[in-house]
């Protein structure tokens, strides 16, 4: 009677040690990766790249009939050419409208300060801000390090973008490669599903990007040549501006916004009301015309969600975590639908405006 019990016992504090043991692993994987998140980061900005090169390398090889690595060699110099033709015309003319513009913050805040020193509302904020931005004398020494810390951000900019672009055209050269090492990880009679939700994954990441892209393009012609038509300067580079921050949602033209109307602001009171006017007109015109009509049936990302992931990814991970959020959540929520809620809560997932509106059946990304 004594042994099956000590036996029982044995087998109970063996399971116990095993959950033990499993409960220690996860918790030692998830704080390595969280030590390495920036590398995660990076190379999840890598694969959209790679999501890129892989659609224009398949176009082409469709259209051409060229294997896959001479159309990506091809694919690829044409992009960065393309950049490279664009930043030699822009460039210049990008440049001298943004040193017109840093010279031109001064007197914007002068004239801030001018107009809030009228009022006295306006000096209670001006006292505030003049406490919280009062710097000690004899800071040399702290331009130095500023100047110092500048250098080394362009240097660190730089060093990102080398390595996304190296990510990425890495992955585009042999996806199913990355895939299958993927897929190996889990069990093989999950390896099927597995590959079902990376393909979906893929398959929302790319029309993701292509919506992103079309819409970030409009902000930027539309910005650019409203901005020219009231008369308000630097309108390229605040085109340009406006634009790149499209690629955050919500906050990202709401901070493009802030110079644009500071500069129509010291035009003229009425130049700022008509930029005002356009920089809403056109957030309104992308978000319920041009977005809905690229995405199509793409994606469907609940804005509180998105509003949340930013902050959340921008808490943890820095401004990388910003930029990222968007397309992290996406793929988050395809993991979510596919994995847990039809698969673990057997319920159909895919309806009109349930948490993403991409097929679980998208086309398979060689």
């Amino acid at each position: 009677m004594d042994e099956p019990r000590a036996g029982a016992a044995r087998g109970g504090m063996s399971a116990f040690t095993r959950r033990v043991i499993e409960v220690f692993v996860i918790g030692a994987v998830a704080f390595a990766l969280f030590r390495i998140v920036d590398a995660l980061l990076l190379g999840f900005a890598g694969l959209l790249l790679a999501v890129i090169l892989h659609a224009l390398t398949g176009a082409l090889t469709r259209y051409t009939g060229l294997s896959r690595k001479p159309a990506l060699v091809l694919v690829t110099a044409a992009l960065f050419g393309l950049i490279g033709v664009g930043a030699w015309f822009l460039g210049p003319l990008l440049a001298d409208q943004f040193d017109d513009f840093a010279t031109s913050i001064p007197a914007l805040l002068e004239q801030v300060r001018t107009e809030l020193s009228a009022r006295s509302w306006g000096r209670y904020v001006l006292g505030h801000v003049e406490r919280l931005s009062a710097v000690p004398t004899g800071s040399s020494g702290r331009l130095i390090s500023r100047l110092t810390g500048a250098a080394v951000s362009v240097l660190d900019a730089l060093l990102t973008l080398i390595i996304v672009v190296f990510v990425g055209v890495f992955i585009a050269a042999d996806p199913a490669l990355y895939k299958r090492s993927i897929v190996r990880l889990f069990p093989l009679d999950r390896q099927e599903r597995i590959k079902a939700v990376l393909n979906a994954c893929g398959y929302t990441l790319k029309r993701w990007l292509i919506g992103t892209l079309a819409a970030m393009t409009f902000i930027f012609i539309a910005t650019t040549a409203g901005l020219m038509l009231i008369g308000v300067p630097h309108a390229l580079f605040l085109g340009f501006l406006a634009g790149l921050c499209d690629f955050v949602p919500f906050f990202g033209p709401i901070a493009a916004a802030v110079p644009g109307l500071l500069i129509a602001a010291a035009h003229s009171p009425e130049t700022a009301a008509y930029a005002a006017l356009l920089y809403l007109g056109i957030q309104q015109l992308e978000g319920n015309l041009v977005t809905p009509l690229v995405h199509q049936r793409a994606i469907f990302l609940p804005p509180a969600f998105v509003t949340l992931a930013l902050i959340a990814f921008g808490l943890l991970f820095g401004p990388l975590g910003i930029v990222l959020a968007t397309p992290l959540s996406a793929v988050l929520l395809i993991v979510i639908k596919m994995l847990y809620v039809e698969d673990v809560l057997g319920q159909d997932a895919h309806v009109k405006g349930a948490i993403t509106d991409a097929p679980t059946d998208a086309p398979p990304e060689s």
